[in-house]
């Protein structure tokens, strides 16, 4: 390298500058791709059943508190709204 034209010194570091970028780009490519593949078998599998899951003990938990608030509460304008709620969640 010490015998090269600045010439040729320039264009060979930019040679090595640039296949380096395109190796970095293929990388990135490569492993969105991968990714992509992988988020869609998430997506239509693992998160479907996790936003079941998840609306399901929601529910479970509103169920829980309206039977709370109706045992405690002596009230009956409160408990008639309460059970109005756990109805509509059970349905």
């Amino acid at each position: 390298m010490k015998n090269l034209k600045i010439r040729n010194k320039l264009l060979v570091t930019f040679m090595i500058i640039i296949i380096l970028f395109c190796g970095s780009v293929y990388t990135a490519v490569t492993g969105l791709q991968e990714n992509e593949e992988k988020y869609s078998e998430f997506y239509n599998v693992g998160y479907q059943i996790t936003n079941k899951v998840m609306n399901m003990r929601r529910g479970l938990q509103i169920i829980i508190k309206d039977l709370t608030f109706i045992t405690l509460d002596g009230g009956q304008s409160k408990s008639s709204t309460y059970s109005e709620d756990l109805e509509k969640e059970v349905q």
